[in-house]
């Protein structure tokens, strides 16, 4: 008599598509039922692989974890690079609404961000902050103190804004988080633009510019 084997999901499936799915099933655990829910049992469950499966491809817990944060922070940098508005100070707009609008997809994963030591992939990010300070610094539209001191600094205020407004008690102080965000974005703007761009009368990104 003929045996049949079972084939399982991770014997007919490639590596890098097992990868996505668990991937993806982790990322919906965090996003609907939140961390503390997340077990690599359920995650077997979730992505309809073996335990065994997730452990080869990916590791334990944390390296799940850590995969995912280092997909978000891949995902942001690549959404950063694709902002090219000509215009320096409107470029470094854009890519703020870009950041909170990555944050806002998925608050659960957002989160997590700085739970952890972030590493290789948020220096990444941030090195693709600092090139949007370095290209108006070229345009003679940003000052030329550290871009990269100049970036952070950006960064901290908005993640600091993003932070509050993502968490699930949602406690920001503010009635219109789009027009506090904007007004944000624009308080910064003037705090970067050169000296001479200042003292300019036309209108600037801090006068005309919507989140």
């Amino acid at each position: 008599m003929r045996t049949i084997r079972k084939t399982t999901k991770s014997q007919r499936t490639p590596t890098t598509e097992i990868r996505g799915l668990i991937l993806d099933a982790s990322k919906r655990i965090i996003e609907e039922d939140g961390y503390d829910a997340f077990t690599i049992r359920l995650l077997s469950e979730k992505a309809d692989v073996s335990p065994a499966s997730i452990y080869r491809h990916i590791g334990d817990k944390q390296a799940v974890i850590d995969a995912l944060i280092d997909d978000s922070f891949q995902t942001l940098r690549e959404k950063l690079l694709r902002v090219t508005t000509e215009d320096p100070l409107q470029r470094l707009y854009d890519a703020g609404v870009v950041y909170r609008g990555h944050a806002k997809a998925s608050p659960g994963i957002y989160a997590l961000l700085w739970r952890w030591h972030a590493g290789e992939a948020s220096e990444a990010c941030l090195a693709a902050m600092t090139e949007l300070v370095r290209y108006g610094q070229a345009a003679g539209k940003i000052r030329r103190d550290d871009p990269h001191l100049i970036a952070w600094s950006i960064w901290s205020a908005v993640h600091g804004f993003v932070q509050f407004e993502t968490r699930p008690e949602h406690d920001t102080p503010v009635d219109d988080d789009d027009a506090a965000y904007a007004f944000l974005l624009r308080l910064l703007i003037r705090g970067v633009r050169a000296p001479q761009t200042v003292s300019e009368g036309a209108a600037t990104i801090a006068d005309t510019s919507r989140s």
